[in-house]
């Protein structure tokens, strides 16, 4: 082989590494259709996991504090299903972990807004018989 021919061999082997100072390593990437799949696929198991994570006690949580159970409902630390997320891809993990928490937190503040309601409507209901008694 002569020098032209290794010479060029050399560019066309540096040239396709990128330059990495390596001839050969190779960089793995993941197709953009692949990953956005695999994050909107955890995003929707994340959810569906999540809907029957979060107890109805919420509601009492609701119940007792009124108003201000919304900020243990929304500021609670959540803690996903590690082994449904086992041996997937970083995209769908982090799609699994978005759907769930933001599942856990919207049933939360449910769970709460209807233990509020229920306190609210049964003050409400039995001011009114109150002030009626009083009034006859």
């Amino acid at each position: 082989m002569s020098r032209f021919h290794q010479g060029i061999t050399w560019c066309l082997v540096f040239g396709l590494a990128g330059l990495s100072g390596t001839p050969f390593s190779v960089k793995a990437e993941v197709s953009p259709a692949v990953s956005e799949e695999d994050y909107e696929t955890g995003l929707a198991t994340g959810e569906r996991d999540a809907k029957y994570q979060v107890k109805a006690s919420w509601m009492l949580v609701g119940a007792l504090l009124g108003p201000l159970g919304y900020l243990p409902a929304l500021a609670l630390p959540i803690k996903t299903l590690p082994e449904r997320v086992a041996g997937k891809s970083p995209e769908y993990v982090r799609g699994y972990e978005k759907g769930y928490r933001r599942m856990v937190r919207k049933k939360r503040v449910i769970y709460n807004s209807a233990g509020f309601a229920i306190t609210a409507l049964t003050a409400g209901l039995t001011a009114a018989e109150l002030s009626d008694t009083q009034g006859r």
